[in-house]
């Protein structure tokens, strides 16, 4: 999983948005192909809502081992609720992130079965907060070693006429 983190990647196809149920869920998810050939089964997904333009969106790589798919790190940017570490370090535990980073190295901490079963369970703050959407894909464009990130359209996101309550 760490070579396949740290792999340079390409998109393989110019990826689109999905909406994936009526209440807004949103996702586009596409395959990466690496330099090196023996890494495969990887792939980026981003989540979002319709209705919630600029906020809770998560950016995650994973990979397909064994017929199950593998997180290996997550972005969340302004996600409606923020997250509270349960577990971790002394310097992670109990604490609160809104936007931030699943670290793939934080998390091999608690074991791979946990890293799994608790969706990447430690979170660290992302410093300096993405203001947009481009400085978010940069931000993923890095971490998650992707060359190049600029066929990814913005998500079909529809401004509220009424705030959510």
């Amino acid at each position: 999983m760490r070579r396949s983190l740290r792999a340079t990647k390409r998109l393989t196809v110019a990826p689109k948005w999905t909406v994936a149920d009526d209440r807004g869920a949103t996702r586009l998810t596409v395959a990466l192909e690496c330099d090196d050939p023996d890494l495969t089964g990887i792939a980026l997904c981003l989540r979002t809502n319709a209705n919630t333009p600029d906020a809770d969106l998560s950016a995650q790589l994973f990979v397909s081992l064994a017929d199950h798919d593998w997180r290996i790190e997550r972005i969340d940017w302004r996600p409606r609720n923020p997250h509270t570490n349960r577990t971790g370090s002394a310097d992670l535990k109990g604490l609160t992130v809104e936007t931030g980073i699943h670290s793939f190295e934080e998390n091999t901490t608690c074991g791979l079965a946990e890293m799994q079963a608790k969706n990447l369970s430690l979170v660290v703050p992302l410093k300096p907060e993405p203001q947009t959407f481009d400085e978010l894909l940069a931000v993923a464009r890095v971490r998650f070693s992707i060359v190049d990130t600029s066929s990814i359209p913005d998500p079909p996101w529809s401004p509220n006429l009424f705030p959510l309550v």
